[in-house]
């Protein structure tokens, strides 16, 4: 049934006209139909895939929160001592928090085993 209602609200296009065609109508729409989507997904993967899918977003996500924290403080901190505007200053500031996140989720987030992999394949694609 919940996809019947994912497919509805996507043939009607319910992203543009929940609230009179607004912007803000195009994001109420999306998200109401990824959480749909995701609790689909969810109740397949359970029931016919027997994933845990608990187990899954712990090891996946709350893993990855500490990194999030640290990238927004520190991204917040970059855009207010630098004071640079405009698209250069945007893109500069977007660069910076990139490397920022970069270095985070390898310190963070990836394992020993992870890095190794990725250096690994770097070094092959040279």
């Amino acid at each position: 049934m919940l996809k019947k209602v994912i497919s509805v609200c996507e043939k009607l296009n319910l992203e543009y006209y929940i609230i009179g065609g607004t912007l803000i109508g195009v994001c109420v729409g999306t998200a109401v139909t990824a959480i749909l989507n995701t609790i689909y997904n969810n109740y397949i993967y359970k029931t016919k895939a027997n994933i845990n899918m608990t187990e899954f977003y712990k090891k996946c996500f709350f893993k990855a929160v500490p990194c999030y924290i640290i990238v927004a403080v520190l991204g917040l901190t970059i855009s207010k001592l630098l004071p640079l505007s405009g698209w250069i200053g945007f893109i500069v500031k977007a660069c910076i928090v990139a490397l920022i996140y970069l270095i985070v989720v390898l310190i963070l987030y990836l394992n020993k085993d992870e890095r190794k992999h990725l250096f690994s394949y770097l070094k092959k694609k040279k």
